[in-house]
């Protein structure tokens, strides 16, 4: 066995002296110190294992995945934009129809407005039971 001389500073060799017994001192530095170095292996180990993964990778391989998300993406943001635009455009014809529907409505006498009125409910009554979105909001309520 090799005797080893260590420096310590003050406040931590007091310390050392507070919470370790006199004849526990020797082992206590042995275990502290294969502490240590197991933790140092272990973090090597660890960083040799990641070295090697990064080794391992093919670059081409990456840079064609890469390629394909970057098409993917900007097919997705085309997509979603022309849906957009034909939204815009849904939208807009809707507050057209609107428009010129409640200046019809108005231009009606009280009898007609009222069947013109309940054509157009069944009508979007008709429409949301065929998309089904009826059903879900009975079913959630």
């Amino acid at each position: 066995m090799k005797q080893l001389l260590t420096k310590l500073d003050d406040s931590l060799y007091n310390r050392f002296v507070q919470n370790v017994p006199e004849g526990e001192r020797s082992e206590f530095t042995r275990e502290a110190i294969e502490e240590k170095l197991s933790r140092k292996k272990i973090a090597d180990d660890t960083g040799m294992e990641v070295l090697k993964f990064i080794q391992k990778m093919d670059p081409e391989a990456i840079i064609r995945k890469l390629i394909d998300q970057e098409l993917v993406s900007q097919f997705t943001y085309e997509e979603i934009k022309k849906q957009n635009e034909v939204l815009k455009l849904i939208l807009r014809r809707a507050s057209f129809a609107s428009t010129f529907s409640g200046d019809m409505l108005l231009a009606q006498d009280n009898a007609q407005r009222n069947v013109s009125e309940k054509l157009v409910l069944e009508v979007v009554a008709n429409e949301i039971k065929q998309l089904g979105w009826g059903e879900e909001t009975k079913s959630n309520k």
